[in-house]
């Protein structure tokens, strides 16, 4: 389902949290993944994800600064074409506002 694509998760701090669920649908589904992480919870990202799948790249990032989320952008799409696309809103969802 998911072959061919990069998703990028972020919020995996603990083995019971939503995104770390997430993070095992991605990959079963044959995923790639980049998690992303609070700078204060890196460490703690990472023992999650090490417990799940070693190879996934967990990337120190605070979403609310603009100027690192733009390098983080930067830095992926040197890496050559990728499948990740920017979302840059939510899509409509019938009833939902």
């Amino acid at each position: 389902m998911l072959s061919r694509k990069t998703v990028d998760i972020t919020g995996i701090v603990t083995p019971d949290s939503i995104a770390t669920a997430t993070l095992s649908a991605a990959l079963h589904h044959g995923a790639s993944v980049i998690a992303t992480a609070f700078p204060r919870d890196v460490d703690a990202a990472r023992a999650v994800v090490d417990a799940i799948d070693p190879s996934v790249r967990v990337v120190s990032l605070d979403l609310t600064d603009r100027p690192a989320v733009d390098r983080f952008a930067a830095e992926l799409a040197a890496q050559g074409p990728s499948s990740m696309a920017p979302c840059t809103r939510w899509p409509s969802r019938p009833g939902v506002h």
